[in-house]
């Protein structure tokens, strides 16, 4: 099942999944919060089950790919002004991880528990609006810093929190993996020079280069595990000169070629 990658500002969507199934999201214009209410899943190296919370931000790609029979309540929610102020009066959490790279997760447990149950059935009763969409993400953030601890908040939520969260956000959603760093800055509306500065003070000490590599990295190997994949494509998305150039940039990344990392990727799937 692929999910609409444009939907509107917040959403609320129930899914059920068939064994070998996967929920597929490409270029999330969404941040995705994702409830396990049934089954056991992957996500790359990471595992989820009956009651896991996983969060995805957007900009990225993530497949989730079903092993057992399972059921899923997505709360997708974008980043426009009226949406974000929202969940910064309810995510008031000091960021003090440098593990950029980390997306984490939570157990669902009392009350959470009882709001999801709730959620689902607005949803097959089809009563869940627009404004009452609002209001129940704003109920969630609430039962969140309520319920769970500063260290889980953050963990979870470690991609969009930051010093400067309106930036980060900004940049997360402005990002594109054929950019350099004089594009990223000009698709903000900022100078180069501001714009590392800035990038410096909210991404840890990191610089917009090495930042973006990283995510062209990450972005690489998801495509190199997706079935059907071929060369030519990441070739050609990633304006790689030629084959011979992408080879040397797997090694150098990931010390393999990618045809040994397309086979690995084939034998942990079966």
């Amino acid at each position: 099942m692929k999910a609409n990658s444009q939907p509107p500002e917040i959403q609320f969507s129930h899914f059920t999944f068939e064994e070998g199934e996967s929920f597929l999201v490409e270029a999330a214009k969404m941040n995705y919060i994702i409830f396990f209410t049934k089954g056991r899943a992957s996500s790359g190296e990471k595992r989820y089950a009956t009651g896991d919370i996983a969060f995805f931000p957007s900009s990225f790609d993530f497949t989730v790919k079903f092993v057992l029979p399972g059921e899923v309540l997505a709360v997708c929610f974008d980043n426009t002004p009226d949406v974000f102020k929202e969940i910064q009066k309810l995510l008031v959490v000091k960021e003090d991880s440098h593990d950029e790279e980390s997306l984490g997760y939570l157990k669902i447990k009392y009350p959470l528990n009882i709001y999801v149950m709730l959620i689902v059935r607005y949803i097959e009763d089809g009563i869940l609006t627009r404004d009452l969409a609002f209001f129940k993400l704003a109920e969630l953030f609430t039962i969140f810093n309520k319920y769970y601890g500063e260290r889980e908040i953050r963990d979870l939520f470690l991609p969009i929190l930051s010093a400067s969260p309106e930036f980060k956000l900004l940049v997360y959603s402005k990002m594109k993996f054929d950019q350099n760093v004089d594009e990223l800055a000009a698709a903000c509306n900022m100078g180069k020079r501001s714009f590392e500065k800035k990038f410096s003070e909210a991404f840890n000490g990191q610089s917009p280069y090495s930042w973006m590599q990283k995510q062209k990295e990450k972005k690489i190997l998801y495509k190199l595990s997706l079935p059907g994949i071929s060369i030519k494509d990441i070739l050609e998305e990633f304006n790689f000169y030629d084959s011979s150039h992408f080879n040397k940039f797997c090694k150098q990344h990931y010390q393999k070629t990618p045809q040994e990392l397309m086979k690995s990727f084939i034998i942990n799937n079966n």
